[in-house]
């Protein structure tokens, strides 16, 4: 990291990666992994630099991955903070939990964290099935918070109505999960609050490439709207 963060920035960075893919141990620890070396990198770089840990990145095997094996880094909970933020969203039985401290994720980086973790871009150029032709079809963002009720899900939907002024809603998917999404305008009111704040780094750049295309081939784009690309 080449520049201070705000206090807030740094609060709504936790907060996101604390309800993506990092976890607190009940022994105060924090673990940040994901199967990506660069954003685990670009995350372990950012709380070097504002939280003055001296973050060590390392491999482990994990079999349930798609690689078979992840990155991590770990931080004991010596910060106040730190354990504020743990108590926040980690029930008394060390569940996490969405509750009504998600208004506090008020500064956009948090979204990029969370996106980063647990969302998906869809959209951009796509091959038809049958004709093989390709085309543009306008990209869209969801957010999958497994494991959260429709409650709590609410919860985050209302903080980002307040603090950002995105509508959202609420689909279905498998096991009876909830996604996070986002409409195609809602969409790209979000990417105008992100896309400068989004790490430049491989995964960063894969999984926003719907986004990244408008934006490097805006005359292709315009000229496609959805019509077969020959």
């Amino acid at each position: 990291m080449d520049r201070s963060s705000s206090r807030n920035e740094v609060r709504s960075f936790l907060i996101g990666t604390l309800l993506g893919d990092c976890h607190v141990s009940r022994v105060a620890q924090w673990q940040w992994s994901n199967t990506t070396r660069d954003w685990v990198d670009w995350k372990a770089a950012f709380v070097r630099a504002n939280l003055g840990y001296p973050c060590v990145v390392s491999e482990y095997v994990d079999h349930t991955c798609r690689n078979g094996f992840m990155y991590k880094f770990t931080a004991a909970q010596t910060s106040g903070r730190l354990r504020i933020y743990r108590d926040w969203f980690y029930d008394k039985t060390g569940v996490k939990r969405i509750t009504s401290k998600i208004r506090f994720l008020d500064h956009p980086l948090g979204l990029v964290a969370l996106i980063l973790d647990q969302g998906s871009c869809r959209g951009g150029l796509t091959k038809d099935s049958k004709t093989g032709n390709q085309y543009y079809r306008k990209p869209t963002i969801r957010i999958s918070l497994n494991n959260h009720s429709r409650q709590e899900l609410e919860l985050f939907q209302e903080a980002l109505k307040v603090n950002f002024n995105l509508e959202s809603s609420l689909q279905k998917k498998g096991k009876g999960y909830l996604d996070v999404y986002f409409s195609t305008s809602a969409s790209q009111q979000l990417w105008a609050l992100i896309k400068d704040l989004v790490p430049n780094i491989p995964t960063a750049r894969k999984k926003f490439h719907p986004f990244i295309l408008q934006t490097t081939n805006s005359k292709l784009v315009k000229r496609s709207r959805g019509v077969d690309l020959v």
